[in-house]
């Protein structure tokens, strides 16, 4: 049985791979692990490209959404679970309203960035089909 990984999936493990990897290395080269942000935007608009495209629209939103949900959530436990360097910014013990902030921004900010790049998808879609 061959086990195929849809595209949410590969964006979670994407996701999931950088809280990780970034977390450890942030300590180990001592940079801010905020500086890794870039890096997510960039995962959640290529899938929200790619499922546009395979998809539509709507399940391109779908899965960056959740994706937020997973990097702001689980992702976030990760980094201060493996100690992650933050720089100078030392929030703890974390409040419920700083949780809920975050959360909450991260998770719309997945959203509109799966909706900017599936549009751009769905945008080039067209003129490349109106060009056949």
């Amino acid at each position: 049985m061959i086990f195929k990984f849809n595209f949410l999936q590969i964006g979670l493990l994407a996701t999931l791979l950088l809280n990780i990897l970034g977390s450890l290395s942030s300590r180990i080269f001592a940079f801010d692990y905020s500086y890794l942000t870039p890096l997510s935007a960039i995962i959640y608009c290529f899938i929200g490209v790619i499922t546009t495209k395979e998809f539509n629209l709507k399940k391109g939103v779908y899965y960056t959404t959740l994706m937020g949900l997973f990097d702001s959530t689980i992702g976030w436990m990760i980094a201060v679970l493996l100690k992650a360097n933050t720089g100078t910014l030392n929030i703890q013990p974390y409040s419920i309203e700083l949780v809920l902030v975050v959360v909450i921004s991260i998770t719309v900010l997945a959203s509109l960035l799966g909706l900017i790049s599936g549009g751009v998808a769905l945008l080039l879609k067209k003129k490349t089909i109106n060009n056949i």
